[in-house]
């Protein structure tokens, strides 16, 4: 048999319910995210910038009222990124940093309230700026910043989710960019501590070429510095969701040009970025981190490096072709929304087995190899199985007295009882 099965519709999963993949979107792609999966959670910067561009001005909803009508029609969920201050409230020049520290609290205040209540029958999740660690904000004034959004967003709709955060990279790593003492300092302050309902990181694998998420670059592996933060995290008595609102892998050679040595930094190829992206889904599962945000949908001419992370390459690009990574990332959210009790089997070397639950109940399994092939068993299964690749090809494969073994690569495959 071949093919290809995934679920056509259904209304956005519960908060509990098992892990959760979304994408990035930017203004029109709602459509184009509701194909990958009917249940994949969105992310959308709600800039203020864009909003109310001059003090005191009229506030320009436009383009959030067209992509809130798109997500009502779609059934599907968003989280709301409150961002990008405009220039009349920095407390800095924003020249190239479009996050700028506010120096006008009682205008962002009064802007999250009133996108809240203009959009809270649609937008449940608000995340509190972006990556501020990066941009120059000192710990307090992040706290500050994240406990007046939230008591507005409370205010306006007291059943929303704030997430607060978002730093670049999480509160361990082992080399690079070091967010410990900046998230140290979040973490001491009561008050931020009660006003987050979920803590976000960001996470890139970067080199050149750009690394596995097994290997990782100088912060460390994922399934190194992943666990550690987390247990920085509870030891600081934060009992919340923990969600990865950004990671991803561009493949742009046009993009991110290095000007010393002329060549694109963090590049990797198509087909590595369709496989980092299912791993890196499986072993955020698996370590602990509720959701996972992949970023983005849609490529861009944008001349840096995120406008090659798109499943979808940059118009310029065979004229913004969907990339492998679309149906990779498809097939992984078939297997991934919704799943429990996902779980490494063994501890060889390079080789990565994993078993899960599917949000139906149904046993699965997911295997590859960092580099190379190795066989790999999977034991007490019925006499014929399902075996995904990938990309989503099918298959019925049959099982000697329960067992099957699998030639896994770097390709992750999929299998499952049906």
């Amino acid at each position: 048999m071949a093919g290809c099965c995934f679920a056509t519709s259904g209304a956005p999963l519960p908060a509990d319910a098992g892990f959760r993949l979304g994408t990035r979107i930017g203004n029109t792609a709602v459509t184009g995210a509701a194909d990958v999966h009917p249940r994949i959670d969105l992310r959308r910067h709600i800039q203020w910038s864009s909003v109310e561009p001059t003090r005191n001005a009229a506030y320009k909803w436009a383009e959030i009222d067209s992509l809130v009508a798109a997500l009502k029609s779609n059934n599907i969920n968003c989280l709301g990124v409150i961002s990008q201050t405009p220039a009349w409230a920095s407390s800095t020049s924003v020249g190239g940093n479009i996050y700028p520290n506010p120096a006008d609290l009682p205008s962002l205040y009064a802007f999250v309230t009133a996108a809240v209540n203009r959009y809270k029958a649609t937008i449940k999740e608000w995340e509190v700026y972006n990556e501020c660690d990066f941009r120059g904000w000192t710990a307090a004034q992040y706290a500050q910043v994240a406990i007046g959004c939230s008591a507005a967003i409370r205010a306006a709709d007291p059943t929303a989710t704030v997430v607060t955060g978002v730093s670049i990279v999480p509160p361990v790593t082992r080399g690079g960019n070091n967010s410990g003492p900046w998230w140290d300092a979040l973490m001491a302050n009561a008050a931020f501590m009660a006003a987050s309902d979920v803590f976000s990181w960001h996470l890139y694998c970067k080199g050149n070429p750009a690394p596995a998420p097994e290997i990782g670059d100088k912060k460390g592996a994922v399934d190194d510095i992943i666990p550690a933060s987390i247990n920085r995290t509870r030891a600081a008595g934060f009992k919340g969701e923990i969600w990865i609102t950004e990671s991803g892998w561009t493949t742009d050679p046009a993009g991110n040009i290095d000007p010393v040595t002329g060549k694109a930094k963090n590049l990797t190829t198509d087909d590595n970025q369709a496989s980092f992206l299912v791993r890196m889904a499986v072993m955020y599962a698996d370590l602990g981190i509720d959701r996972w945000y992949q970023f983005q949908l849609n490529g861009a001419n944008t001349g840096d490096e995120s406008g090659g992370m798109g499943l979808w390459n940059p118009p310029r690009i065979n004229g913004g072709s969907k990339k492998p990574s679309w149906a990779a990332y498809q097939t992984a959210c078939n297997f991934l929304i919704g799943a429990t009790n996902v779980t490494r089997l063994g501890s060889a070397a390079g080789v990565y087995l994993y078993a899960l639950a599917k949000a139906d109940g149904r046993a699965a399994w997911c295997a590859w190899t960092v580099a190379g092939n190795a066989s790999v068993s999977i034991s007490g299964l019925p006499a014929t199985v399902r075996r995904t690749l990938r990309d989503g090809a099918q298959s019925t494969v049959s099982t000697t007295a329960g067992v099957l073994t699998i030639t896994a690569g770097p390709s992750p495959i999929w299998v499952e009882i049906v």
